[in-house]
């Protein structure tokens, strides 16, 4: 079988991303830098979303880690809960993480107005910082999803 070095990269959209929110309030994190844009859009396409959420530079905890939905871009139209974690241990060292995923079916049965998807973290501390390691897994492979990002 030959090496195709797109077979992964095509599966799914696949982010790495840096997040200072510099508040301790809940912040909605922006899921595409190159573009300044909170949320993803979301179709009958997507099979899943899986976000990993790495504790990086502080010693306080994440008091809440959220998957939503929203009618905009934004993520202040009818935004809606999908799945929190429950957040039973305190994510408060360097080096913590922890994982939160929601189906396609989720996603849409959430709001049958929702067009996009999103995060929302509190970080307890403003000078807290983490890593969001973002998955988007499609139905079917399409070139394109994953592509390198540089500032």
């Amino acid at each position: 079988m030959a090496y195709s070095a797109n077979k992964l990269q095509a599966a799914a959209l696949r982010r790495l991303l840096d997040f200072d929110p510099d508040s301790g309030s809940e912040v909605i994190a922006t899921l595409d830098p190159a573009n300044s844009v909170k949320c993803l859009p979301f179709s009958a396409g997507i099979a899943a979303v899986l976000v990993g959420l790495f504790r990086s530079v502080g010693a306080g905890t994440v008091s809440s880690f959220r998957i939503f939905v929203s009618d905009d871009a934004a993520g202040v139209t009818n935004a809606t809960n999908v799945v929190s974690h429950a957040l039973g241990s305190a994510p408060d060292a360097v080096g913590d993480t922890i994982w939160l995923e929601a189906t396609g079916e989720q996603l849409r049965a959430a709001s049958a107005t929702a067009l996009y998807w999103g995060v929302k973290v509190t970080l307890a501390t403003s000078t807290d910082e983490c890593v969001l390691s973002i998955s988007q897994y499609a139905r079917h492979a399409s070139n394109g999803l994953t592509a390198d990002y540089i500032s």
